[in-house]
Order: structure tokens, then C-alpha cells, then sequence
């Protein structure tokens, strides 16, 4: 999150008024949509007032805040975006129009993304391990929701299809791997494998 920003405004000062006084608050945002929070002092999120692009009567968003406030502590959030505090002096008088610009988050989710997959894959090996094989390809759906670029999710259709005994549906998984990882040796190793003519279990036979 930014460190807290003190806004600075161009307005039309009608008069010594104060804030709570008189005028109107206009916010929008780019992109448009993000959620405002109006904060405590000291709070990490407060009481959401509405969405952008927002107006309000200056006096009934500081009603909201409660008697005693000095200042208007705005919190602005969307989802994938850094989230951005402001501060809104309450000697401030006059209409204020604010914009706000949303700094893109795409590190942030790539990271919460690589995360969930790890678990899903780890999840998935050890649905294979018990023979709950209904679960491991629903793990690997929700791999391919992600990113259906992602080999690991391949490699468990493929143990699966192959440990029940679906050759077909296990070469095409595999076949699936190389074509995102033409290095990967397990894909190879299996394709041999299934090529070469393997019992339902591992093993293959003999000639």
C-alpha cells in the first residue's frame, strides 16, 4: 500500500467556510469502479460510502465520519490496483474535485497465482497418491483456470488417466506437456511407456 499522501487540490475557495460546511466532493478514478472507504485516524479500512465516480455533500460525508474529526480520511481500493490513501484537510473549503489514479497490481496477483498452483499441484499429488483420481483432475481445472499454459496441470491428467488405465487420454495429456515443455523428460519417459505397451499398472511388458 502507498505511504499516506496529503492531497493537494485546486478548488474554488468561496469563502473561510470550512469543509464540513459547505460544498460538494467529487471523486473519480482511472480505472473507474474503485471502492471508497472513509478511515479513522490509526484504522487500515473504515466504512465504505460508495464506488467511483462519486459525489457527495462535503458536510454529509463528514457527518459520516463522526463529530470530532479534524480531517477526512479517504481510502480508495479495486481489485489488482495499489490502494491509495488520502487525507482531506477539514480547513478546507470550498467544491474539491478529486482524481485519482490507480497504480496497476499485476506483480502482486502473479504472485498470489503462483501460489495457488503451487497448492493445487501439491494437492493434486497427493490426491494421486490416495487414488482419488476425480480430485486430481478437478485440482488440475483449476490449474487451467489460472493458466492453461502451465505444464504441471498436463502432468497430472496425464499420472491419472494412466494409473486408470486410460492410455489414450494419458498420451494426449503428455503429448500436451512436450508441446509447452519439449524438454520435459517425464513426458517423454510416459510416451515411451504407453507406446511401448504397459499393463494397467506401471510396469510395461515383456518380450
Amino acid at each position: 500500500m502507498n505511504f499516506m499522501k496529503i492531497l493537494q487540490i485546486t478548488a474554488l475557495f468561496a469563502t473561510s467556510a470550512t469543509l464540513f460546511n459547505c460544498g460538494t466532493i467529487s471523486i473519480n478514478s482511472n480505472p473507474a469502479g474503485a471502492d471508497i472507504y472513509l478511515v479513522s485516524m490509526g484504522k487500515s479500512k473504515g466504512k465504505l460510502v460508495g464506488k467511483t465516480p462519486y459525489t457527495s455533500n462535503a458536510k454529509s460525508l463528514a457527518d459520516q465520519a463522526g463529530t470530532g474529526q479534524q480531517s477526512l480520511v479517504l481510502l480508495i481500493e479495486k481489485r489488482g490496483y495499489e490502494s491509495q490513501r488520502y487525507i482531506l484537510p477539514a480547513l478546507t473549503g470550498g467544491d474539491l474535485n478529486i482524481q485519482v489514479n490507480l497504480d496497476n497490481n499485476r506483480q502482486s496477483e502473479a504472485f498470489q497465482d503462483t501460489v495457488k498452483v503451487v497448492n493445487y499441484v501439491l494437492k493434486a499429488e497427493r490426491a494421486i497418491i490416495d487414488k482419488n483420481f476425480k480430485e486430481a483432475l478437478d485440482l488440475s481445472k483449476e490449474i487451467k483456470k489460472i493458466n492453461d499454459y502451465i505444464p504441471y496441470a498436463y502432468e497430472i491428467d496425464g499420472t491419472v488417466y494412466y494409473l486408470d488405465g486410460k492410455l489414450k487420454q494419458s498420451a494426449a495429456a503428455w503429448e500436451r506437456v512436450l508441446e509447452l515443455e519439449p524438454d520435459n523428460l517425464d513426458a517423454q519417459r510416459m510416451l515411451r511407456e504407453i507406446r511401448g505397451g504397459p499393463d494397467t499398472g506401471l510396469k510395461k511388458k515383456k518380450k
